[in-house]
């Protein structure tokens, strides 16, 4: 690519940026937070038994308008609890995109199953239905009412949607494929709280749903994750065991069937409960930000910003643009650039079925997933400046 094209992507990219945040993501603390933790120390409520947990399981709950929430350690582990409650192993393999942060597929192979990527489409970097859609009716069928890889012969189980950057998957038409295919959907929503998608919150539309609050999202709890899912079984069987699989008797406690430690603890479920107190806020200045740059790309007809399709109400958790007609080596020059500028514009997700512990999976034509690698970008999205 000519230097003058890197040069003009550059200038009009440093101007935009000139009035945004520098930081990609960082948490939005106020007095609250430290009200809260100090609290729990006070109290000695620090542990997964603390009422905090409880709290804050009532609170989001009433947030996504579901019947009930499960608040783990971590957004991984809610990944792992969500399909070893759906009995996944080395008998299934899993649809999910190959631009996603790398839990997302850890989870899968934790589970002894198979990771099968599929492609996304360039308007909202979400999972391309229509090319998935051909893909399955030309590389499945389906025998018993399951889902068959031809080549493979293993039973493709199950859907992972991933609601990029917060932006949701289309369901009108991923639940026609899900129906056509006979897939699980578990949702990963790691991305996406506060995120709809026709008025209804993402992460409560399939099987289960899957959210994480790390220190970069739009709440945090420190570390930690939740499980969404109306299925009563399913929401016991994940209780019991993310708590080492405890049975109380009258005088013994013992575990019935393996078990994890990966229940959410009191301290991290208080610093959520004031979070919680901010989300409207903290989402009307996500959303600012977003009107801010929306407004500003329009300086220039090679950057675009990924902005949602009819239907989506997202959360505006990063921002991200793509600058069109460029390659991975002149992005590489652009970031390198802001690096030095220390303004943290950085690469999308880097693609799964690139790397290489993950090459060896079955995958479709991922040729828009490469393209957005090569010429998307994140843009500084944080609130706290």
């Amino acid at each position: 690519m000519k230097k003058k094209k890197i040069n003009s992507y550059l200038n009009n990219l440093k101007i935009i940026l000139e009035k945004a945040p520098k930081k990609m993501n960082e948490p939005f603390f106020t007095k609250d937070e430290f009200d809260y933790l100090k609290n729990c120390v006070k109290n000695k409520s620090v542990s997964t038994y603390g009422k905090e947990v409880r709290e804050f399981e009532n609170l989001t709950s009433k947030f996504l308008k579901t019947k009930s929430t499960i608040a783990l350690s971590s957004g991984t582990s809610a990944l792992h609890m969500a399909m070893y409650a759906l009995d996944i192993n080395n008998n299934h393999e899993i649809l999910i995109p190959s631009i996603t942060f790398v839990a997302t597929v850890n989870a899968i192979i934790y589970c002894g199953a198979t990771p099968h990527f599929i492609d996304i489409n360039l308007k909202d970097l979400n999972i391309d239905c229509d090319k998935l859609e051909n893909y399955l009716t030309k590389n499945t069928i389906i025998k018993n009412n399951k889902c068959i890889n031809k080549k493979t012969s293993k039973i493709i189980k199950a859907i992972v949607p991933v609601h990029v950057y917060g932006i949701s998957v289309d369901f009108e038409k991923l639940k026609k494929i899900v129906k056509k295919f006979k897939l699980k959907i578990i949702e990963d929503a790691a991305e996406a709280f506060g995120s709809k998608f026709k008025g209804k919150s993402v992460g409560t539309y399939g099987d289960i749903g899957v959210f994480s609050f790390n220190g970069n999202k739009i709440i945090t709890t420190g570390s930690g994750g939740l499980i969404v899912t109306k299925n009563i079984k399913l929401e016991k069987k994940i209780r019991h065991i993310i708590s080492q699989a405890k049975v109380k008797t009258k005088n013994d406690v013992y575990s019935d069937e393996i078990g994890f430690n990966l229940k959410m603890s009191a301290l991290s479920a208080a610093l959520g409960l004031a979070q919680l107190k901010k989300i409207h806020q903290i989402l009307r200045r996500k959303k600012s930000l977003h009107t801010y740059y929306l407004k500003s790309f329009k300086v220039s007809d090679n950057l675009k910003l990924i902005k949602p399709i009819n239907n989506q109400s997202p959360n505006y958790w990063i921002n991200v643009a793509k600058l069109n007609g460029i390659n991975l080596k002149s992005r590489n020059i652009i970031l390198d650039k802001f690096k030095k500028l220390k303004i943290e514009v950085k690469p999308i997700w880097y693609p799964l079925h690139k790397m290489k512990y993950l090459s060896k999976y079955p995958k479709m034509n991922l040729s828009n997933s490469e393209i957005a690698y090569s010429n998307c970008i994140t843009l500084p999205s944080s609130i706290s400046y």
